[in-house]
């Protein structure tokens, strides 16, 4: 993975942080969203995935590190800044 991609997502999910619908978050590695957790969209290794019974939503980076979490139109709008990039 790029680290240059890396550090251009994580500025846009910094530079964002007011987002409606947007939690706080600490960096956190998962398991990847191998149980309870549906992908709904993928892009160079980055990943929003959707918890199957909160319907929270996650964006992961391609470690599987929780970079940004909350509603479903949050992070739809800071993936798709991300993909921008």
């Amino acid at each position: 993975m790029n680290a240059n991609l890396i550090a251009n997502a994580l500025n846009i999910i910094i530079a964002n942080p007011n987002v409606l619908g947007s939690f706080p978050n600490i960096p956190f590695p998962t398991m990847g969203g191998k149980i309870w957790w549906n992908t709904i969209a993928k892009e160079k290794g980055w990943k929003v995935q959707q918890n199957q019974f909160t319907h929270h939503v996650r964006i992961l980076d391609s470690n599987d590190v929780r970079r940004a979490w909350g509603t479903e139109s949050a992070m739809e709008e800071l993936f798709r800044k991300i993909s921008k990039d």
